[in-house]
């Protein structure tokens, strides 16, 4: 096993991760917030 293996995992997790964020939290409210032009802030600073 190379140093970069655990890595590459690592990232692949952490894309998933993000590709499952925004198609549960964003992509549902995309065409209402693009005719606002706007992005509430408790979806983009959420804790």
């Amino acid at each position: 096993m190379t140093a970069a293996e655990p890595l590459a995992a690592e990232l692949a997790n952490w894309r998933d991760t993000i590709r499952r964020f925004l198609a549960d939290e964003m992509e549902p409210h995309y065409e209402k917030w693009e005719k606002a032009g706007i992005v509430p802030r408790e979806r983009t600073c959420r804790s």
